[in-house]
């Protein structure tokens, strides 16, 4: 199970809410149940071992335009030197339809591949180019 944005930040402002109610209390569970119950906010319990990861590209994106079903599916991920799709660093990125399941491997770094794919970043914001920080302000 990923993480569920929405329920992050509710538990995040239900511990703001928690460390103010119980200054010298370090359980989680308690300030979560104190601010819930101050404030009548219900928040999901979670387990780390059903919550294991954050979002992956394939789960929040953004998406691309995929050239070859044509659907608005495909993510772009930066690979690391030392990631075993890198072969030893010969690739840098690579691109993934979630839609036809197409994987294209690339030997450019991420602007580099932004340009040849023909998508415009240089003056772009995050919001334009579709994403999203846990930290921004109204995620939809």
């Amino acid at each position: 199970m990923s993480l569920e944005i929405e329920q992050h930040q509710i538990r995040a402002r239900l511990l703001e809410i928690g460390k103010k109610l119980l200054p010298g209390e370090s359980n989680v569970a308690a300030l979560l149940q104190a601010a819930s119950k101050a404030t009548g906010i219900p928040y999901k319990r979670v387990s780390s071992i059903i919550s294991d990861h954050l979002p992956t590209p394939q789960e929040t994106g953004p998406f691309y335009l995929c050239p070859s079903c044509k659907e608005k599916k495909m993510v772009i991920i930066e690979l690391c030197f030392g990631c075993s799709q890198s072969e030893g660093g010969k690739y840098k990125t690579l691109t993934q339809c979630i839609g036809c399941n197409e994987i294209k491997k690339f030997p450019l770094h991420l602007g580099e591949l932004f340009n040849y794919l023909g998508i415009d970043f240089t003056l772009s914001k995050k919001s334009s180019l579709g994403v999203k920080l846990l930290t921004d302000n109204g995620i939809e």
